[in-house]
């Protein structure tokens, strides 16, 4: 288990190295989750770039108080590092969403995507409408995580879980071509994905499942890298919380016709 970590990490760091080395300025969906924290921490650590942190929700949702938590503790902890490598204090801005929001963003989105699957229109709009609140061109994000350290609560019920991780990651790359990367487009942004990585993805997934679940803890190899790379226990223990209840859109989103009349794949 410590050589996975220690690989794991080393693979990470060469991917934020390498991919971050010419950016300046460089924005962050920021949840304050154990992706976020960690993909912040690094990025503060391995890149000059001057970095925002950025909160989308509705007021009073769990991620703009876990991510104001996570901000400070993400911030303390890189001081550790700041003195020895390149990284400056983050700054953390958040964007607070209405009903009016959704409601106008919801049919741009639709065409952007022809997206029909309610589940992910109701993490995905956000994302957009985070992409068109900020300025920054640079967008480095968690997306991909959940999906290739088992963080998704199917895993546990699976009888083939490595079976299960593969297939459900060729379906979040592909999805990424049909979404994500289409709206970044759309909104001139370039967006770096660390946990898309094929060489991460290929030695993540030859890993026993044991390293990536273990004793029902999701995530438990990405949770022991942040732990060594020096996030405090707040951070590398927090649950899991889905994005679309996390900032009460789903809430909204039910509340809007066009939303309830979508087939969706998935309801």
């Amino acid at each position: 288990m410590d050589q996975a970590v220690q690989k794991t990490k080393e693979l990470l760091i060469l991917i934020f190295s390498e991919s971050l080395k010419d950016v300046t300025k460089l924005a962050i969906p920021f949840s304050g989750s154990l992706d976020s924290s960690l993909v912040a921490f690094l990025a503060n650590a391995y890149t000059n770039a001057k970095i925002t942190l950025y909160t989308i929700g509705f007021e009073g949702c769990y991620d703009f108080g876990q991510s104001l938590l996570a901000y400070r503790l993400v911030n303390k902890s890189a001081q550790k590092l700041r003195t020895l490598l390149a990284g400056k204090p983050f700054k953390y801005k958040r964007i607070k969403l209405t009903d009016i929001d959704l409601r106008t963003n919801l049919s741009e989105y639709l065409a952007i995507t022809k997206d029909t699957d309610k589940v992910s229109i109701s993490y995905t709009l956000p994302f957009f409408i985070l992409l068109k609140n900020i300025k920054e061109k640079y967008v480095l994000t968690g997306h991909g995580a959940d999906t290739l350290f088992g963080g998704f609560h199917k895993y546990l019920k699976t009888q083939n879980l490595k079976l299960k991780m593969k297939d459900c990651y060729k379906e979040f790359t592909e999805n990424l071509e049909k979404r994500e990367f289409k709206l970044a487009k759309y909104l001139n942004k370039k967006l770096i994905l660390p946990f898309a990585n094929e060489k991460l993805a290929e030695y993540v997934l030859s890993l026993p499942g044991n390293f990536l679940i273990r004793n029902g803890i999701r995530k438990h190899l990405l949770r022991k890298v942040a732990d060594d790379a020096g996030l405090p226990e707040e951070i590398t223990q927090a649950p899991k919380k889905a994005l679309q209840y996390s900032t009460n859109v789903m809430k909204h989103l039910r509340r809007i016709e066009k939303y309830r009349m979508l087939n969706a794949a998935r309801g």
